[in-house]
């Protein structure tokens, strides 16, 4: 890869402290795209790639991942009863892709434990990883396994093997998005599936909210995730657009909103109209992707 590279543990995986001269998926030739909050976005006319500059970077990046300001437990907590069906979708199509009724399956990135509640109630077992110290308190205290920090090659080869491994809202976080898959496969038996989610900023409404450099350092299209797990070695089996549903009262503690807007989920709440919103609004963004992706059988 045609990046100039000084590693350092943050993110969910690895931040690259770097100048990167070409496109972090396929390598072809950056070409600026703006600025946001003074972090030059680039992006890719090949695979459509879009990423801000590492070099505008620090190391204290790091502690918004480590100290619940980033993703916040309270968050997550409130987002349970709207996640607990995507979950369940996720875990079913896992459970058709590997052919198996129980496993071992991994998620990256677990927040509170919702996931890991899904597949442990179909019988899997459940094994989570994440930075944020009071969100793996909450899925330890579920009683799942979770390992404190970044998921890296190190954590990856003392994890062992899994039939399977979910993926959620992690890999826009991560300036070497390859590099994670990859890890990600190598972790993965032969013929283990990946479900990997992320914001589709092929959307209006993605580019309208997800647009947040200090956190969200890689934006994808659906060309530009496939390119990237093919690039790692994986075998992709499908993927594009999705909708899913969103907790009004979880956004009262989401970054993606300020003041004014965190104020206008609060009287959406008090209104009691917060559940029919969540429902009238899940169909007009389909902004998620879905990929689901492979280790070969033979490797």
């Amino acid at each position: 890869m045609n990046v100039d590279t000084a590693a350092i543990p943050v993110g969910p995986v690895a931040i690259r402290q770097a100048t990167r001269v070409g496109c972090p998926v396929c390598d072809a030739s950056a070409i600026e795209r703006g600025s946001f909050a003074g972090k030059a976005l680039k992006g890719c006319e090949r695979c459509g790639l879009e990423w801000f500059d590492p070099s505008a970077y620090q190391r204290d990046h790091l502690d918004q991942y480590l100290d619940d300001q980033t993703s916040p437990s309270a968050y997550y907590s409130l987002t349970t009863a709207c996640d607990r069906d995507a979950f369940a979708t996720r875990m079913q199509m896992l459970i058709d892709l590997t052919g198996q009724p129980s496993g071992r399956v991994l998620d990256v990135g677990c927040t509170v434990g919702t996931f890991l509640d899904a597949a442990a109630s179909r019988g899997w077992e459940a094994v989570g990883v994440e930075p944020n110290g009071t969100a793996a308190a909450h899925a330890r205290a579920r009683g799942f396994a979770v390992h404190g920090g970044f998921f890296d090659r190190a954590l990856a080869s003392r994890l062992g093997a899994f039939d399977a491994v979910h993926l959620s809202e992690v890999i826009e976080h991560v300036f070497d998005p390859v590099d994670l898959l990859r890890i990600v496969r190598d972790t993965l038996v032969p013929g283990g599936v990946l479900i990997v989610t992320t914001p589709n900023f092929g959307t209006i409404a993605a580019r309208a909210l997800q647009r947040k450099p200090d956190e969200h350092v890689v934006h994808f299209r659906r060309g530009s995730l496939v390119a990237a797990a093919e690039r790692a070695g994986l075998d992709v089996v499908s993927a594009g657009s999705l909708s899913r549903r969103r907790s009004i009262a979880a956004m009262q503690h989401s970054t993606t909103f300020g003041a004014t807007g965190r104020a206008l989920m609060r009287l959406l709440s008090a209104l009691r109209l917060a559940a029919p919103v969540e429902w009238l609004l899940t169909p007009c963004f389909r902004d998620t992707l879905q990929l689901i992706a492979r280790r070969s059988p033979n490797s």
